[in-house]
């Protein structure tokens, strides 16, 4: 089973943790309450690294794969391959006909590769949605990672304003995104860049 039904759980473990290790583990095992394929769990861990780098600001975060935090992040626990090796460059354009079926690894090598691609907010969504096997997942991680990446600059002002309970939404995104600026910083280890 490589269902794409967890990966939204990365999300949260992102915006939760300013640490990308803690991050990482929380997202991992947020996936494994339902879903506990190798594949799925590793998706969700290498979700969770990339939207931290995003809200971060390192822009390595969604360049050329795998990518890491820091050097040698993922030497304790090592990525599945199938995982460490999405692809660069741009995305496959969207075939028409029967969707392939849902995949977590298919949808972030998609998704990563379309926001690469700079696309603005609304193209990036309808890119990644069209004839996707998951719309939903699919749009929802192709927003957190543009929004994330981008940042609210990016998304049009009616669609901010079609959002219900808009003021709980900001009184939430508020609350992490300070709690994640006064968080301390997570310290590379000794020897790895910038340590």
């Amino acid at each position: 089973d490589r269902s794409t039904a967890s990966l939204s759980r990365a999300v949260v473990a992102a915006l939760t943790e300013s640490d990308a290790s803690a991050a990482v583990a929380l997202a991992g095992e947020c996936s494994r309450t339902t879903h506990q394929s190798p594949l799925v769990v590793d998706a969700c861990r290498y979700l969770a690294a990339m939207l931290s780098g995003v809200l971060k600001g390192d822009a390595r975060a969604l360049a050329e794969p795998p990518y890491s935090p820091h050097a040698g992040f993922w030497n304790a626990k090592p990525l599945k391959p199938e995982v460490a090796a999405l692809k660069a460059g741009p995305a496959e354009p969207a075939v028409e006909g029967a969707p392939a079926p849902a995949d977590a690894i298919r949808l972030l090598d998609r998704v990563r590769r379309i926001v690469v691609a700079g696309e603005r907010f609304e193209a990036a969504l309808q890119a990644a949605v069209t004839n996707a096997p998951d719309p939903a997942a699919y749009g929802a991680i192709a927003g957190a990672l543009a929004g994330g990446a981008r940042g609210l600059r990016d998304v049009p002002t009616p669609l901010l304003g079609s959002l219900q309970r808009r003021e709980l939404l900001d009184e939430q995104l508020t609350r992490i995104l300070g709690r994640r600026a006064h968080a301390p910083t997570e310290a590379a280890p000794a020897g790895s860049p910038g340590a």
